[in-house]
């Protein structure tokens, strides 16, 4: 009787549901491990807030941290936050599916629906083909990347520096931010190899491969194969990317090129390199090779939008999206030219998916910028806070980028409370989120004919 209730209430939660509810469950779990005395240098118990935190920020792959990854916690504490985020990267249910379908578990149209919403692959007959592709691409590449940059950080931390390069390559593939090159200094970063193209190259490599998405580098193989175009998602994907970066590298380097703070004592060509990896990483990963909290405000302001718009659907990475991100731009193009419908590369994209994206950009908007409000008003009773400060933490958190203006450390609990809800709702999707509560009211309506009301705008 109990395992039919279960089988019921299990088909009754949608995959969206249970997407969620793992992705909590996961958090929750890790910062009880995390609060553990051994998860701590000083062998004590941390407490649940900063716990919770840093088990948000890895699971959601985000990268903010209130206590630097190496300096306050044990190889244990570290492990955890590893694992975390890489369940965070590739999600539970994949894992879990993608385990038992080694195991020749049977798995039905439930199993089916979890592992196509899990991995944002809508096509059933390839699903467990590709699901096996996501997890094993994943471990291949992270393998790869911590091999090419071992060498250089045993060269500087010794013997740990083999942990060291395996955690930076999976935060990297994972766009997570997270790094354990702190000793003597917190919250340091990749600033210690802002000099060594070697890392900056690889560690920018792993966190372009894993934000674009697995299921893009899919399509482009199998379209070599095919002699075939790429659809057009895997071709806005690589086109928007490169756009992106390159746009986000040259106003880098403008806008820092003499800031003393950042890149302006560095020599060209070490200019470059930063100003790419900055264009990179901000979109996404939350790594950094100068010092955030030194950029000028206007950079400041650029970051906040490049963190807002962030990389491929169907990835580790966060931000709205960027197909997202075009979809609303080609809308309000496509109306300007007197066009009824939104038009990409001569294709009519539907209006569901229209929708969508406006949804996803005013609710996202909407959240950040009451979250910033929130946050600044709370602080300023107790420390001097800027403004762009504020707005910069709450973007790079909902959009589950990770870099800092170095506030996150210095926040009151119930300020970082309002970062960890913007980093759930950014991994899970604020739109999926709410979605997933008002499904069932919606779909009774569904068929409800009302009449049309005229409203005047512009």
């Amino acid at each position: 009787m109990l395992k039919r209730k279960k089988k019921e209430l299990s088909s009754f939660i949608s995959p969206s549901v249970l997407i969620i509810i793992s992705f909590a469950g996961v958090i929750l779990t890790g910062a009880l491990l995390l609060m553990l005395p051994i998860a701590s240098r000083q062998k004590i118990v941390s407490s649940f807030t900063d716990c919770l935190f840093v088990a948000t920020s890895a699971t959601c792959v985000t990268g903010l941290v209130t206590k630097d990854t190496y300096n306050y916690w044990t190889t244990f504490g570290q492990a955890i936050i590893l694992l975390l985020i890489q369940i965070g990267g590739l999600g539970l249910i994949t894992i879990t599916l993608f385990v038992g379908s080694f195991l020749k578990r049977k798995f039905g149209f439930k199993d089916l629906s979890l592992a196509t919403e899990s991995i944002s692959y809508d096509s059933l007959p390839e699903v467990w083909t590709v699901l096996r592709m996501v997890v094993m691409f994943t471990l291949v590449v992270e393998a790869i990347g911590a091999i090419i940059i071992t060498p250089e950080f045993v060269n500087r931390f010794g013997p740990s520096g083999v942990f060291r390069a395996v955690f930076t390559a999976v935060s990297a593939y994972c766009n997570a931010g997270f790094d354990l090159t702190g000793d003597k200094v917190n919250f340091v970063n990749l600033i210690p190899f802002q000099h060594s193209p070697i890392v900056l190259i690889t560690v920018m490599s792993l966190i372009v491969i894993g934000g674009m998405g697995v299921l893009v580098w899919y399509d482009l193989v199998s379209s070599l194969k095919q002699k075939r175009s790429m659809m057009l998602h895997s071709s806005l994907v690589f086109k928007l990317t490169a756009g992106l970066i390159l746009s986000g590298t040259i106003l880098f380097l403008i806008f820092e090129y003499y800031n003393p703070g950042t890149i302006g004592n560095m020599s060209f060509g070490t200019k470059v390199i930063n100003s790419f990896f900055q264009s990179i990483t901000t979109r996404t990963a939350g790594f950094s090779s100068v010092n955030i909290g030194n950029l000028f405000t206007r950079t400041k302001v650029l970051f906040c939008i490049l963190m807002f718009i962030g990389a491929a659907p169907g990835s580790t990475a966060g931000g709205i999206k960027i197909t997202t991100f075009w979809v609303v731009v080609m809308t309000i193009w496509s109306y300007l030219r007197g066009r009824q419908d939104t038009v990409i590369s001569g294709k009519r994209i539907k209006t569901e998916v229209v929708y969508r994206s406006l949804a996803i950009m005013i609710l996202m908007l909407g959240m950040i910028f009451a979250s910033a409000a929130l946050i600044f008003a709370n602080e300023n009773h107790v420390q001097k806070v800027s403004v762009i400060d504020s707005l910069f933490e709450v973007f790079s958190a909902a959009g589950t980028v990770g870099l800092s203006a170095n506030l996150t450390p210095t926040l009151m609990a119930s300020s970082k409370y309002i970062l960890i809800l913007n980093m759930f709702m950014g991994r899970v999707g604020l739109v999926t989120f709410m979605l997933s509560i008002t499904t069932l009211r919606a779909s009774r309506k569904k068929n409800e004919i009302l009449p049309e009301g005229k409203i005047i705008v512009g």
